[in-house]
């Protein structure tokens, strides 16, 4: 897409976020919002012409 993968600079994130679901997965996991973990040390530069969302 034309960013760089680079080291982030605060190490590892490590944290559990609730999602909503599209309907496919709602019917599949009978809820509308599930938490998810992630774990993740990397970030990236955003590609030409990309705009940062706040």
């Amino acid at each position: 897409m034309g960013g760089k993968v680079i080291k982030g600079p605060y190490g590892q994130e490590v944290g559990v976020q609730e999602v909503s679901l599209i309907d496919e997965f709602k019917e599949l996991f009978g809820t509308e919002k599930i938490k998810v973990f992630q774990l993740h040390g990397d970030t990236f530069s955003l590609p030409k012409g990309s705009k940062h969302l706040d």
